[in-house]
């Protein structure tokens, strides 16, 4: 029974280990898709589009009725010549369609990898199985080195007990031998200081 309920520990430990690596290889995943989503973007903008400091913002334009990029001449809003100042004028433009470009965003540090972090984990649980083997070991050879120093002190003790006893028996057996001695001795002696009874002369 006890060994049934080690082994339903030990699985349901395992799985949940194993639940937990998956949980946080898709959560390590999702978050590297999305930081390399992100700087994948910001690398597609290009520098020039980035307004200068100092220079007004452009209007908005609208794109070309084809889809593509078209260049023809209308009056328009704009600086008059290079360098000049903003005004109504007319020359070639070229109507674009992208959208202004979004703030750039924070730098964010590459996350580690999920197999990295399973790896550590891995070492983590083999190291805590050594520590706990070697304890175990360690505890089960301190348990039997004292279960035996117990059983030698206990066979020592009871042989000297042993040796006791027997001691006092042989005393005792002695003791009674004398006295029975004694008693005979003491009835001998009664026996001769007895009188000889009378005799009667017929």
């Amino acid at each position: 029974m006890n060994h049934y309920a080690c082994h339903r520990h030990g699985s349901r430990l395992i799985w949940f280990v194993i639940g937990a690596g998956v949980a946080t290889f898709w959560l390590k995943s999702k978050e590297a898709h999305e930081w390399k989503a992100r700087h994948c973007l910001r690398d597609r903008i290009p520098q020039q589009a980035y307004p200068a400091p100092g220079t007004p913002p452009a209007p908005p334009t609208t794109p070309a009725p084809s889809g593509s990029l078209q260049e023809h001449r209308e009056h328009f809003w704009g600086p008059r010549g290079e360098g000049g100042r903003p005004g109504w004028g007319s020359g070639p433009w070229t109507a674009t369609t992208n959208p202004p470009p979004p703030p750039p965003p924070p730098h964010v540090p590459p996350t580690p990898m999920p197999t990295d972090r399973w790896e550590e984990e891995r070492q983590l649980m083999q190291s805590l199985g050594k520590q706990a083997t070697e304890t175990i070991s360690e505890f089960s050879e301190a348990t039997l080195e004292k279960l035996l120093s117990t059983a030698e002190n206990l066979k020592s003790k009871l042989a000297e007990q042993r040796a006791l006893r027997e001691q006092h028996e042989q005393q005792m057996k002695t003791l009674r031998d004398e006295q029975l001695k004694q008693f005979e001795e003491w009835q001998k002696q009664q026996e001769q200081e007895k009188p000889a009874p009378p005799r009667h002369v017929v």
